[in-house]
């Protein structure tokens, strides 16, 4: 059985969302994390509403052990696919942020299992 289904690979799935740049000079941890969470609620501002509904509509956060919330999960997911991180980078780095706490492998099958909400926010951003 072929990878692709409807002429889409489950793995080229990318959302290019830019943002713009801020020319601050901010120094220590503290800053950097306070920029990256004004970042992040701009992102989140432009997904669809429901965005959080979506996830669990579409199976996304089912067999999820521990946060069972949308936020990290996405996060964590958007970290590898628009950071273009390995998965094992990616796991080690959502660790480190409190986000997720899962393997490379379980990021994998995370990956795979929210594919039609990705697949549904990416509509909802170009729709827009």
């Amino acid at each position: 059985m072929s990878a692709r289904r409807g002429g889409v690979s489950p793995y080229a799935l990318t959302c290019c969302l830019q943002t713009p740049r801020r020319s601050v000079v901010l120094g220590g941890m503290h800053a950097r994390k306070v920029v990256v969470e004004e970042d992040w609620e701009v992102l989140k501002s432009l997904f669809p509403a429901d965005w959080q509904d979506l996830a669990r509509q579409s199976g996304a956060l089912k067999g999820l052990r521990q946060d069972k919330s949308a936020e990290p999960l996405l996060r964590t997911l958007l970290l590898h696919v628009g950071g273009g991180h390995s998965l094992r980078e990616t796991a080690v780095r959502a660790q480190a942020a409190g986000w997720a706490h899962l393997s490379d492998v379980a990021l994998f099958k995370r990956l795979r299992k929210s594919k039609a909400w990705l697949q549904r926010l990416c509509e909802a951003l170009v729709a827009e």
